[in-house]
C-alpha cells in the first residue's frame, strides 16, 4: 500500500509539471508567433489588456463556438455579432456540457456575466480534471492487472496524450476524460490479490451501476460519445452476473439496475435532442428538413450536412494527411488486439454466451487457448490474467472503428485520454515492455521436469517477484513510442498557439 501511495503521488507531481510546461510553452508560442486566424483577439476585444495576451492562446477552434454558445449575450466576431444561445443548427453538433459550465463560471452575483471570468475560471477547473485523469487511469489499472508497476507505465504514459492542449484549456475533452475513469473506476472489480482477482460484493456492485449512470451521464453531457459508455453499465448489470455465477436474484436486480443505468447515461444527449425538436420541428415557422425522418435527430444532420461527417466521407486523397496524424492512435488501438490474440475463444464466448463462459475458462487451457500456459503474460493485456479488461478492449474497438469509418479521423488525439480511452495506454505500457525470458526459478531441484517449470512459468507470482517488481526492459518500439509522444506534444502545442491544425 505504500508503495501505491508512493506512486500515486508521483503520478501527480509528474503531471502538474507537465501540465505547467504545456501552458507555459503555449503561451510563449502564443506571444511570439503569428496567428493565423485572428477571431481569438477580436472576440477578447472587451477583456482586460493584462489579461488578454494570456487569454487568447487558450481561445482556438472549437473554443470559440463553445462561448458563443455560453455568452447569453452577443459577441463580435469580425463584425459579425454571435447571438449567444443555441441560436444556430450547427452549433447543436456541440453538446451542452461545456457551454453550460462556462455560462455558470462567468455569471456574477449582480446578474452580469463576463468572457473574461468564464474563461480564466473555466481553465481553473479543467486543470483539477486534467491534473486528476492520470492518477486515475493508475488506481483503474491497478484493479484490473496484478502490478502496480505496470499501472504506473500505463498512467504516467497518460500524461503525454497526443492533444495537450485540450488538457489545459476549457474543452469537453478534459472533462469528459475526468469523469469517464470516475465512472469505471466505480464499476472495476476490487484489486486483484494472490489469488487472482477478486469478485465484488452485491452491494458495492448496485453501488457502483447507480454512481457510474450519473459518471458517464456527466460525459455524456460534455461529448455526444459518452453514449457508448453506457454499454460498461449493461455489462456490469447483464454481462458480469453471468460471468460470475451469481444467484438468479441478483443477476434480476442487477440487470434492471444496469439497463436504467444506461438510459440515465444516454439521458443528456437524448434530452438535447428532444429540445432541438421542439424548437426547430414543432415550434417552428418552417421546420427543417431533418424533422421529417424516420429518427428526427438534428445532431446527425448536423454532423452530416455542416461538418461532412458520415460513413466513409472522409475517405478520399484530400484527407490523407489527417490520417497521417491519426494514424499513431490508431496503431495503438490495434495493438490491443494481443489481449486476445491467443484466447479469442473464451473472449468470444464472454460476449456471445456468458451464461456458459464459466464453465468454458474451467476447462483446460489448451481447450480455450491457442498457446500454451508458458506464454502468458503478466505484464500486459493478456485475457487470462485480466479477464476484467474485456468490456475496455470492446469499448476501445468500437471508438475505433467509429474514428476510422464515420468520423474526422484527427479527432482520435483528442479521444486519446487518460479516461477517454484508457486500454490505448494499456496498450502502450505494453509495447513499452519486453517480456522477462530469464528461465524460471523454483525451489525444486535443478532437475525439475519441464511440466513443473510449465506451470511455473504460468503462475502470475514467478514473473512478478517477491513485491511485484516488473522484471522488464525498454522495447525498441518504446523508445519509437515515447519519440513520438514527447516530440509531438511540443510541435504540437506550437500548432494550437498559432491556430494551425489540427483542431
Amino acid at each position: 500500500m505504500a508503495a501505491k501511495e508512493r506512486l500515486g503521488r508521483s503520478i501527480l507531481i509528474f503531471t502538474l509539471a507537465h501540465r505547467l510546461f504545456a501552458f507555459v510553452l503555449l503561451q510563449l508560442c502564443g506571444q511570439l508567433l503569428p496567428s493565423f486566424d485572428a477571431s481569438a483577439s477580436i472576440l477578447l476585444l472587451s477583456v482586460s489588456p493584462s489579461l488578454k495576451p494570456w487569454l487568447v492562446p487558450l481561445v482556438r477552434w472549437d473554443t470559440l463556438h463553445f462561448l458563443g454558445v455560453a455568452s447569453p449575450k452577443a459577441l463580435s466576431r469580425f463584425g459579425q455579432a454571435l447571438p449567444g444561445g443555441y441560436a444556430y443548427e450547427h452549433s447543436l453538433a456541440f453538446q451542452p456540457g461545456l457551454p453550460v459550465l462556462m455560462r455558470q463560471l462567468g455569471s456574477s452575483t449582480h446578474g452580469t456575466w463576463s468572457l473574461q471570468q468564464s474563461i480564466v475560471m473555466s481553465t481553473l477547473l479543467a486543470w483539477v480534471c486534467s491534473c486528476l485523469s492520470p492518477w486515475l487511469l493508475f488506481q483503474l489499472t491497478a484493479r484490473h492487472f496484478s502490478s502496480i508497476y505496470f499501472a504506473y507505465l500505463a498512467s504516467l504514459l497518460s500524461i503525454l496524450s497526443p492533444s495537450p492542449a485540450s488538457m489545459i484549456i476549457p474543452s469537453p475533452e478534459v472533462f469528459f476524460s475526468c469523469f469517464a475513469v470516475v465512472g469505471l473506476l466505480l464499476l472495476a472489480p476490487p484489486p486483484p490479490s494472490g489469488r487472482g482477482q477478486q469478485k465484488p460484493s452485491f452491494i458495492k456492485q448496485c453501488m457502483g451501476i447507480i454512481g457510474g449512470s450519473f459518471a458517464f451521464a456527466i460525459c455524456t453531457a460534455f461529448r455526444a460519445n459518452g453514449i457508448l459508455l453506457a454499454g460498461f453499465l449493461l455489462w456490469a448489470g447483464l454481462w458480469q452476473p453471468a460471468l460470475q455465477c451469481q444467484p438468479t436474484l441478483e443477476r434480476v436486480v442487477l440487470g434492471v439496475a444496469g439497463i436504467i443505468g444506461s438510459i440515465v447515461a444516454v439521458a443528456p444527449f437524448a434530452a438535447g435532442q428532444l429540445w432541438a425538436y421542439g424548437r426547430f420541428c414543432r415550434y417552428a415557422e418552417e421546420p427543417r428538413p431533418w424533422c421529417d425522418g424516420k429518427l428526427p435527430l438534428v445532431y446527425s444532420f448536423v454532423q452530416r450536412d455542416y461538418w461532412d461527417v458520415g460513413l466513409l466521407r472522409y475517405w478520399s486523397l484530400g484527407q490523407l494527411p489527417n490520417f497521417l496524424l491519426a494514424a499513431p492512435v490508431l496503431l495503438l488501438i490495434g495493438w490491443s488486439h494481443r489481449y486476445s490474440r491467443d484466447c479469442w475463444r473464451m473472449s468470444a464466448r464472454s460476449v456471445l454466451a456468458p451464461w456458459a463462459a464459466d464453465a468454458y475458462a474451467a476447462s483446460a487451457p489448451s481447450a480455450r487457448c491457442h498457446s500454451s500456459p508458458t506464454s502468458i503474460r503478466v505484464f500486459a493485456l493478456d485475457a487470462i490474467t485480466s479477464p476484467s479488461a474485456l468490456p475496455h478492449v470492446i469499448y476501445l474497438w468500437a471508438n475505433g472503428v467509429l474514428l476510422l469509418f464515420a468520423s474526422h479521423v484527427q479527432i482520435a488525439l483528442r479521444f486519446a485520454s487518460p479516461g477517454g480511452l484508457p486500454v490505448l495506454w494499456w496498450s502502450a505500457a505494453d509495447i513499452f515492455l519486453l517480456e522477462d525470458t530469464s528461465p524460471p526459478t523454483t525451489a525444486s531441484s535443478p532437475t525439475s521436469s519441464p511440466s513443473s517449470e510449465a506451470s511455473v512459468s504460468a503462475s502470475p507470482t514467478s514473473r512478478q517477484g517477491d513485491k511485484g517488481r516488473l522484471h522488464a526492459q525498454l522495447s525498441r518500439k518504446g523508445s519509437w513510442l515515447m519519440s513520438y509522444l514527447v516530440g509531438w506534444n511540443i510541435v504540437s502545442l506550437i500548432l494550437y498557439a498559432g491556430f494551425y491544425p489540427p483542431a
